[in-house]
């Protein structure tokens, strides 16, 4: 990146948006049509993507999430027919589980809960296609603003990627594939999560692990537990927008059950890797003993949803004879449903 007080140094400017010379309004596509948005030849690095649909006045559409969720986004490094970037818009840009929050972050950003913004650099060799689907059962209105710059890219400069994966399911433990092993050399960035808790699980969520395979075929950094690997410590209810951590939204329902968006970035702390690279996420709960007892006994149907070390006669048996604390933790694996996108540059588009 260049220094903000410096000229070009033969780097050219380039914008792409409702203005630019032959374009003759915004994007319309059908239910179920594909279209190409941007279609750029030539060497570079794009330094901001930004786009929104069409909205009822200052008021929200009233099926933003479904739309969020089932327009996708795909982009094209260099004429590849396998797109790096696949993913629904929303979760893509920040917008978790299709959500509309407004939120400030490292990379991504929305001001007004409307509007889909990232800063990454994206650099390219031969060209950049970005192509939107329309997945959702309605006509969609998108406008879309690129800036990029149009300057030789370094030879070692790797090409941005991003996995979306979803795993909906009511077996507890199921690991959660988060990125299937690739190969090559280059940098996990971070992942964008997002939880729906299921109402019989009605204890602390944010216990899950991520594990990371660096250059190996089995796990070999694993950091905390989520809220520490996050940046939270225990609380973690309370919405926060961290340069490169955050909780974006945290609500329970009256039902029962609660969702929850998360971003991690690996901005500062680089996870390099030069052979390969594979992600995965387990969820977990945990409370104390007696709070453990207090739940699981009331519903049979809670029990069966979750896989711990420990039945429950087992905790009641330890409480009752005094061999710990009443508030020790008790940890067990459950059956959230989770959505992730996998953000990582690697050396081939």
């Amino acid at each position: 990146m260049k220094e903000i007080f410096m000229p070009s140094m033969g780097a050219k400017t380039y914008w792409d948006n409702l203005n630019s010379e032959g374009r003759k309004g915004p994007f319309r596509l059908e239910a179920g049509e594909r279209g190409t948005i941007i279609n750029l030849e030539g060497q570079g690095v794009i330094r901001k993507l930004w786009f929104t649909f069409d909205y009822l006045g200052k008021y929200l559409h009233p099926d933003n999430r479904n739309r969020n969720k089932n327009v996708w986004i795909e982009i094209y490094w260099d004429g590849s027919e396998i797109p790096a970037v696949s993913s629904p818009i929303g979760d893509f840009f920040g917008h978790i589980m299709g959500r509309d929050v407004e939120f400030e972050n490292c990379f991504f950003g929305d001001p007004s809960g409307r509007t889909f913004r990232t800063n990454l650099p994206m650099p390219f060799r031969k060209s950049v296609r970005v192509d939107i689907i329309n997945k959702w059962h309605g006509t969609i209105v998108l406008y879309h603003d690129l800036r990029a710059t149009l300057e030789p890219v370094s030879k070692d400069a790797c090409y941005l990627h991003a996995h979306y994966s979803e795993t909906i399911t009511d077996e507890a433990g199921k690991t959660h594939v988060v990125l299937p092993m690739v190969k090559g050399k280059g940098r996990y960035l971070g992942t964008h999560l997002g939880f729906y808790v299921k109402p019989e699980n009605g204890m602390e969520w944010q216990y899950g692990k991520f594990k990371f395979a660096i250059d190996s075929d089995k796990p070999n950094m694993l950091p905390g537990s989520l809220d520490d690997y996050c940046g939270s410590s225990w609380d973690y209810d309370h919405v926060y927008h961290h340069k490169d951590g955050g909780l974006l939204f945290s609500e329970y329902f009256p039902q029962g059950g609660s969702e929850q968006g998360l971003y991690c970035y690996h901005r500062e702390d680089p996870l390099f890797f030069d052979e390969c690279c594979e992600v995965t996420y387990t969820s977990q709960m945990a409370g104390p003993a007696t709070r453990f007892v207090e739940w699981y006994s009331t519903d049979e149907k809670r029990l069966a949803a979750i896989k711990s070390e420990k039945s429950l006669n087992e905790v009641r048996k330890f409480i009752g004879e005094g061999h710990g604390h009443f508030e020790e933790y008790v940890g067990f694996f459950t059956n959230d449903d989770i959505y992730t996108v996998a953000f990582y540059y690697l050396d081939r588009p």
